[in-house]
C-alpha cells in the first residue's frame, strides 16, 4: 500500500511539474530545491555532520510543499480524480457459489 501511494505521489507531482495551468515560479520550486542540494554552495556546510545535510533536506521539503500547497486546488483534484485506485478487470462468479444458490433457491 505504501508503494502504491508513493508511486501515485510520484506521479503526482510530474504532472504537476508539467502542467502549463500552475504558474511557472510554483512549477520551478522543486527543481530550484534539487539544484541546491546537489551544488556545493550551501548555507550550512556539508561538513558539519548532521546539519549539513538537514539545509537539503529542509529545502527539499519546503520545494514539495510549494509545489503541491501552492498550486491550483482545481489542478490538483483532476490530477488525483485520473489516479483512481481502480483496477480494470471483469467480474466473474464463482461456479461453487452459483450452484449454492440454485441449491438454497429450491
Amino acid at each position: 500500500m505504501f508503494l502504491f501511494r508513493l508511486i501515485n505521489s510520484i506521479s503526482l507531482i510530474w504532472k504537476l511539474l508539467t502542467d502549463k495551468r500552475v504558474p511557472f515560479f510554483i512549477r520551478m520550486s522543486l527543481p530550484l530545491a534539487l539544484i541546491y542540494t546537489i551544488s556545493p554552495i550551501d548555507f550550512l556546510p556539508d561538513l558539519i555532520p548532521f546539519a549539513g545535510r538537514l539545509d537539503d533536506l529542509v529545502a527539499l521539503a519546503i520545494g514539495l510543499m510549494v509545489l503541491l500547497k501552492l498550486a491550483p486546488k482545481k489542478v490538483v483534484n483532476e490530477h488525483k480524480k485520473n489516479q483512481a485506485d481502480v483496477i480494470d478487470g471483469e467480474f466473474r462468479e464463482d461456479d461453487n457459489r452459483k450452484s449454492k444458490k440454485r441449491k438454497d433457491s429450491k
